[in-house]
This record gives structure tokens, C-alpha cells and sequence, in this order.
């Protein structure tokens, strides 16, 4: 198992929204006081909603049937990562045999802010070898 650090923030969609949800209250209450929000601010909600809306539209159509397609595999990208929940489902197994996996060197994993984070073209690849 190979320890490589990842910096930066992990937000699954539902955290994402939540916040760029809080962000848009946030400038509403702003708005009503006569202020208005920081450039900075309106950037990172706009961000946040995008993002969010983009993962929960690529979950929607179930990202197992999807990642077989050549398209979806080619566009997969070396830095991405997918938590063991997602790998799980993914590979179509419980979030304890990934981890298993990762424990026995069968499945490269990292740790990232007290997450294990699987290397999704490697999880991708997996679930292809197993049929």
C-alpha cells in the first residue's frame, strides 16, 4: 500500500449542496441588511452548487453500468479518487472487503484527512476484471 499525500478538501454532493445552500442564505440575509456578499463568496457558491449538481447528476445513472463504457474509462483522470463507500459500489461489495482489499495490496489506496481514498480508474479497473 502506497502512502501519497493529497491536499485539499473532501465534500461528498449532499455536503456540497448543503453548504452553497447556506451560502445562498447567507447573501439573502446580506441583502436584506443592504450589504452584499464578497466576489470570493458569490465565486465559491456558485462552485459548490455546480459541483454538487454535476456528482449527483453522474450518480444518478449508476456509475457501475457507466464505467464499463470505454467513453466513461477513457475519461477517468489519474488524480481521481473515490472514497470506499463509492468503491464499494462500484465493485459491488461491502465498504469492509475494500478495505480488505487495500489491507492485502490488491486495491492501491491513500489516506487523505482520515479517509481511505481509492484511485478510481484502479476501482473501475477491478470491477471490469471481475466481470
Amino acid at each position: 500500500m502506497t502512502i501519497e499525500k493529497v491536499s485539499g478538501v473532501l465534500l461528498d454532493a449532499s455536503d456540497a449542496d448543503y453548504l452553497a445552500r447556506a451560502m445562498k442564505l447567507l447573501a439573502a440575509l446580506l441583502a436584506k441588511q443592504g450589504s452584499r456578499p464578497s466576489p470570493r463568496l458569490v465565486d465559491l457558491e456558485r462552485r459548490l452548487s455546480r459541483a454538487s449538481s454535476d456528482a449527483t447528476r453522474s450518480t444518478t445513472g449508476g456509475y457501475v453500468s457507466g464505467a464499463k463504457d470505454s467513453a466513461d474509462r477513457d475519461a477517468l483522470s489519474a488524480y481521481e479518487f473515490v472514497d470506499t463507500e463509492r468503491a464499494a459500489n462500484i465493485l459491488g461489495c461491502t465498504p469492509g472487503n475494500v478495505r480488505d482489499l487495500a489491507r492485502r495490496g490488491r486495491l492501491p489506496a491513500v489516506r487523505s484527512g482520515g479517509r481511505w481514498l481509492y484511485p478510481a480508474a484502479a476501482v473501475v479497473a477491478r470491477a471490469e476484471r471481475q466481470g
